[in-house]
């Protein structure tokens, strides 16, 4: 691993800094800089990207704003709790919560064991949702119930109906089923697109 670790040096751009910077003061390394080898380690280790790594990307980017230009050796539990606090605000539920959460502490745990870096201690499972803590998966219905559930779906309006058949018959999450479009659905090859 420390040998890959290495390597991450050749695979991202130098940042261009004067001599005096180089000399006087090492530049902190940044969240964003420590995602980027995390991700370039990853790929070293596997021989090839993370399946989730365009995912990893686009919750890294859109929920760690302020996190993310922030030197690792500034993170500290305080700023993570504000974190935290900031994404209940938003309405994440608890189970994005713990992913999102739990990717930082992958990174900081990264940062400190493969890149050397000094990381603030932080207690986790008081941040962290606990597995206990988060929604349960719900029971399948049974052929009983499901034939009860579509009788009742019989006495609703027809929009209704088709709504919860559609959600039934794709899977589709209720966040899913109110951002279609008709422009989503690719009528002549019979699917449709799930933004």
């Amino acid at each position: 691993k420390k040998e890959h670790i290495k390597s991450l040096g050749e695979i991202h751009e130098p940042t261009e800094a004067s001599p005096s910077e180089t000399v006087s003061k090492p530049k902190d390394t940044t969240l964003s800089e420590v995602f980027r080898k995390y991700l370039a380690f990853k790929k070293l280790m596997n021989g090839h990207p993370l399946k989730s790594e365009e995912r990893l990307k686009r919750i890294f980017n859109s929920n760690f704003k302020k996190l993310k230009r922030l030197p690792v050796t500034q993170i500290d539990e305080f700023k993570l709790r504000q974190l935290r606090f900031q994404l209940l605000s938003d309405g994440k539920a608890m189970k994005t919560l713990y992913l999102y959460l739990g990717l930082l502490r992958t990174l900081l745990i990264f940062a400190h064991k493969e890149l050397d870096l000094k990381v603030e201690t932080i207690k986790w499972k008081s941040l962290i949702p606990a597995p206990k803590e988060l929604p349960k998966t719900t029971e399948r219905l049974s052929d009983e119930e499901m034939s009860s559930y579509f009788s009742a779906l019989e006495e609703e309006t027809p929009q209704v109906r088709n709504m919860f058949l559609l959600a039934i018959y794709t899977g589709m999450r209720k966040s899913e089923l109110f951002r279609l479009k008709w422009n989503h659905i690719k009528w002549r090859k019979g699917f449709f697109r799930i933004i």
